[in-house]
């Protein structure tokens, strides 16, 4: 996934230091997953800022990862 940092309606901060997390979906949708795999992948991330470790979610990624395969004609 490519993740960045955007701006927000009516965000107070300065554009330099935006509130906003923008996560791109190129390689979601080229395994073929829908709004269902990208809900889990938003829970995960949700869980890595809170937790403050991707250690917890390494058997949900990988569960994910072996459901959705890449397809090669998508690349």
């Amino acid at each position: 996934l490519i993740a960045n940092m955007q701006l927000v309606p009516d965000d107070p901060r300065p554009a330099s230091r935006p509130s906003g997390l923008r996560i791109g979906t190129p390689a979601v949708t080229a395994r073929g997953m829908g709004e269902r795999g990208m809900g889990g992948i938003g829970r995960q991330v949700d869980q890595v800022l809170n937790d403050g470790t991707s250690a917890s979610i390494a058997s949900e990624s990988l569960r994910l990862a072996q459901a959705f395969p890449i397809d090669q004609r998508s690349l």
